[in-house]
Parts: C-alpha cells; structure tokens; sequence
C-alpha cells in the first residue's frame, strides 16, 4: 500500500485524498489504541508518509540520517520524483482539494491587474448541468466579494489559449546560435585567465616561502633582533593565507553558470511543441518553470511575468534581432540613445546556479563582436503587426 501511494503521487494525477480514499478502499486503517479506535488513516498523514524517507531505508536519529538495517519499500528513484512533485506544487501555491487543474496558481486576473495592477488569483469552478454535463470555468476571487466583474473563462478555451500563448516565449534558432558561441568564448576566456591568475598567485606563494627561509636562517643569527623577525613571519603568514584564498577562488569557474543558462536556452528552444504533446504533469512543471504569472481575461491571455533568467534572456534576443536589423546603419536615428545591458537591467541577486546564471546573463555575456549598434528595445510582445491597425496596402 505504500508503495501504491508514492505510485499513484508520482503519476502526476492524483491527489492527496484519492490516494487516501484509495487505501482505506483497500483497508489500510489505523492502529487502534485506549483512546481511539482504529480507522481510516488521514490526508495529513498521507502527506506525511509520502516525505519519510523510512521507505527508502533511511532512519533519523537527532536530525541526522542513517541507513536502516529493513528492507526499502520503494527506490530512491521514485522517493525523488514524488518529493519534486510535491515541492512544484507548493511552490505554484496551488490548492488541490476542490478540483485539480493544471492550470491553478499560473493564472491570474488579467482585468484587475490592467485595472489598477491588483494581484488577483483565478481559481476554478465547477459545474453540473441538468442533463449531468460537466462545465468547469475560470475567474477571478473578486467577483466573490464584488471587486471584479470580470467574466468567466471556459477552461478549454483557456488551455488552447495557454498553449499558443507557448509561441511568444520562444527563442530563434539563430539566437541560440550565438548565445551558445558567446558562452563557449566566455568560458574560453573565463578560463585563460583562471590559469594566469593562478600561476601568478603560485609563483607569489614561492617567493614567499623563500622569504620565510631566509628570516628562518636569519634568526640564528643573534645579531638580528627577534622581535622584527617575528613580526616579518607574522606579516608573511597574513599574506600567504590571503593568497591562498584568492588560489581558492580562482578554480571556480563559469561552469555552472554556463549550464544554467543553457538549460534554460534548451527549455524555450521549442517550446510551444513540448507543451501541446506533453502530459498534464508536464504541463503544470512548463508553466511553472517558464511563468510566476499569466494574467487572462475572458478566455485571452493579455500578459505574463516570466521566470529568470529567462525574462532577461528574452530581453537580450530582443535586443540581438534590433542589431542585426540595425548593423547596416551606419549610426542610430535622431533622438536614439544608444542602449546599454546594465542600465536597464541591473544584476539580480540569488543563490547558487541561478544567482550565477542571472548575473552572468546581465553583466558578463556580452553579443556577438559583430553586432555593435545599440538601439533600445521592448521586452513586451508586440500586440500590434507591423502594418498597423489598417489592413495592408499594396
């Protein structure tokens, strides 16, 4: 029954109280003691249960973690998709118990926000027909309390909607190009210089070990007074530990920053194709991985809020198509100022790989040497074609 539960978590489809109503189906019941009788085990046990690592053969003794002598019931494989699984969800700060979509905590009102720029969840409804037909809408929490009047949404119409929505966060073909060349030339560079700072600090630590020696002989002789020696060693101490720290540092590399962006380059290569052919499941991480937000309204998506590093990633293609339309201008139009990365989009600051791959992203990757104009540009899609309103003339 355990591991029928980590199962049926990890497909993806069902939730905390299916698996729950599943095993008492099967009779799995609680142990009966003097103050309660046995019964059906709880939901908040069921979530309890699905994060023990017991069942992969760990045992916790005072905060530290063990290998048990029992046999696992389930594999570590399958112990790890269900703790991401269930760390997605929390993080889309979506709620499961009424009626699980996909969708709930990536969309949010779109009328609120272009009203006055309140923050609005959309949650789901569902409803029954007189025949039985089964009707599920989206709208917004404030047309509970009256707030918002905006209309409801058909979830299908909703789903397409967010499918081709897919389309405008893609990355070119040619811009991945480049972006992978600027990346491969920074590691290039990033390491050449990793290996002269190095040798130069290793070459400033032999000398100082030939000082040391010689205070070391030095000292021997009584001539020289001690305190002065004793100081010079101090003062070589100091700075050899301050030398070996830089040698430290300097084998960090842009290794890990590097793969985070291309991840994330990989990620909206295609993505439009991934999400129309994936599962529900792969659909709920796409979203959550690619969006914080996606504002509807009435059954149209009217804007989102994207996930770094790929907002700035997005910004820096926009800015590569302008130069490449622009490199045949021999300067700017009147009145253009020429558009620099760090005015506009300062480093960000966060932990780890996405700490590195933000700020490596804003102020270290630099565009192909070619492209040199810089015009500025918009990081929000076009929602008007290139003729205008109008229709196009001949």
């Amino acid at each position: 029954m355990i591991r029928l539960a980590f199962e049926m978590y990890a497909a993806g489809d069902a939730t905390l109280e299916d698996i729950q109503s599943e095993l008492t189906d099967r009779g799995l019941r609680t142990r009966a003691t003097q103050r309660r009788p046995a019964g059906p085990i709880s939901v908040s046990k069921i979530h309890q249960l699905l994060q023990d690592p017991y069942y992969v053969g760990i045992v916790s003794y005072k905060g530290d973690e063990y290998s048990g002598r029992h046999e696992p019931l389930i594999d570590r494989d399958l112990f790890d998709e269900v703790q991401d699984l269930m760390a997605s969800r929390g993080r889309a700060g979506e709620r499961r118990r009424v009626v699980h979509h996909y969708l709930k905590g990536t969309l949010w009102c779109g009328a609120c926000w272009h009203r006055d720029q309140t923050i609005r969840r959309m949650i789901i409804r569902r409803t029954i027909s007189r025949s039985g037909d089964e009707y599920l809408y989206f709208f917004c929490r404030g047309t509970q309390d009256g707030t918002c009047n905006a209309k409801y949404s058909n979830v299908q119409r909703v789903e397409d909607a967010v499918a081709e929505h897919c389309r405008t966060v893609q990355f070119t073909p040619d811009f991945i190009h480049a972006m992978r060349q600027s990346l491969a030339d920074a590691l290039t560079d990033q390491e050449a210089s990793q290996h002269a700072l190095k040798e130069q600090l290793e070459s400033q630590l032999a000398r100082l070990d030939t000082q040391e020696s010689n205070l070391l002989d030095l000292a021997i002789d009584d001539t020289i007074p001690k305190d002065k020696i004793r100081a010079k060693l101090r003062e070589i101490g100091v700075t050899r530990e301050r030398l070996n720290a830089q040698l430290a540092a300097a084998v960090d590399t842009l290794t890990d920053a590097v793969e985070f962006i291309s991840v994330n380059l990989r990620l909206l290569e295609n993505p439009y194709e991934l999400y129309r052919h994936g599962s529900d499941e792969v659909r709920r991480r796409l979203n959550q991985a690619i969006f914080t937000r996606v504002f509807i309204d009435h059954d149209e998506i009217t804007g989102h809020a994207l996930k770094a590093p790929l907002d700035d990633l997005l910004t820096v293609q926009t800015t590569y198509h302008a130069n490449s339309v622009a490199k045949s201008c021999e300067e700017p139009p009147p009145g253009i100022e020429p558009f620099t990365w760090s005015e506009h989009h300062p480093a960000t600051t966060k932990e780890g790989a996405a700490h590195k791959g933000d700020s490596f992203t804003s102020t270290t990757l630099r565009l192909p040497t070619n492209l040199d104009h810089r015009v500025p540009v918009s990081s929000k899609p076009h929602l008007v074609g290139l003729t205008g309103f109008e229709p196009a003339t001949p």
